[in-house]
């Protein structure tokens, strides 16, 4: 059975939205990670410093949308 979509255009789809959920986890760690030094301003440093703790949660987000989608 062969589909209405181009393989180029499932293939382009399919890239916008990797990127799309990139930028989604990263905007959400950043707001995150803004949040919680608001409230603690010596949050990072139980997470090694403010990168290290970025990282973690844009890998955290990364993974709950990845699964979630």
């Amino acid at each position: 059975m062969s589909s209405f979509y181009s393989k180029e255009m499932i293939e382009e789809t399919s890239r916008e939205a990797a990127e799309a959920l990139t930028r989604t986890a990263d905007w959400m760690a950043k707001q995150t990670m803004q949040n919680m030094l608001r409230v603690n301003p010596d949050a990072a440093a139980a997470h090694g410093g403010q990168e290290q703790l970025l990282g973690k949660l844009r890998s955290s987000y990364q993974n709950s949308l990845t699964l979630a989608g």
